[in-house]
């Protein structure tokens, strides 16, 4: 199989939720088969009317079959990555990349920025954040810190919110990868949430309205 690098236009699509007067940027990154609007009708009741938000989809469609089987609805990934063989078929670089070129026509005023994902958005929230300026926090959600790959001091603060009972994204591990993050001389903080699993629920809400008020 050869390869070869090309420059193709992106059209991106994305959900926001508008400020009069914001005072900062969020990127709100969905997870595996979801939509960014999907996410934000989520999670929109978290951030205050100083955020202005923007929820793209994922740069590769990928469609999902509904529960009954017989149809399919349009969904969107970041990147593709095999567990088992713990190999990127499609590295995080490409969606970086789609990111950061959408923010840079979006944020023309540039505003202080968080970058928030969920589930496979969340591991590519730190990636994202480190193409970007002005980012002064990441939040993981039900995701962990790659801390094999994340080993500098980092000028944003590194926060998580992970359901203890999380069984798709273990939370022993998402515990121990956020210490080695922090002890690398970075700050934030691990909040679990007990009795959440690894879907958005109302206990995982909570959790991040919770964390957001915090300040350094």
């Amino acid at each position: 199989m050869h390869q070869q690098t090309i420059h193709p236009a992106w059209n991106v699509s994305y959900a926001s939720k508008p400020a009069q007067a914001p005072r900062r940027l969020v990127i709100l990154l969905h997870g595996f088969q979801q939509t960014g609007s999907l996410i934000l009708n989520m999670l929109e009741d978290c951030f205050d009317e100083s955020c202005l938000v923007i929820s793209p989809n994922g740069p590769f469609p990928f469609p999902y079959k509904n529960a009954n089987a017989t149809s399919y609805r349009l969904a969107y990934a970041w990147y593709f990555f095999d567990p088992k063989t713990n190999v990127f078929g499609v590295p995080m670089d490409l969606a970086v990349n789609y990111l950061s070129e959408l923010v840079s026509k979006l944020d023309a005023a540039p505003l202080p920025k968080w970058v928030i994902g969920y589930s496979q958005g969340g591991y590519l929230a730190p990636f994202a954040a480190n193409a970007l300026t002005g980012v002064e926090r990441v939040l993981t959600i039900n995701a962990r810190f790659r801390s094999e790959a994340l080993k500098e001091s980092y000028p944003y603060r590194c926060d998580a919110v992970h359901g203890v009972d999380d069984a798709m994204v273990d939370f022993d591990r998402s515990q121990r990868c956020h210490a080695e993050i922090l002890a690398t001389g970075n700050r934030g903080r691990f909040h679990a949430i007990a009795g959440a699993g690894h879907r958005i629920t109302r206990e995982l809400r909570d959790g991040v309205r919770e964390i957001l008020c915090e300040t350094d």
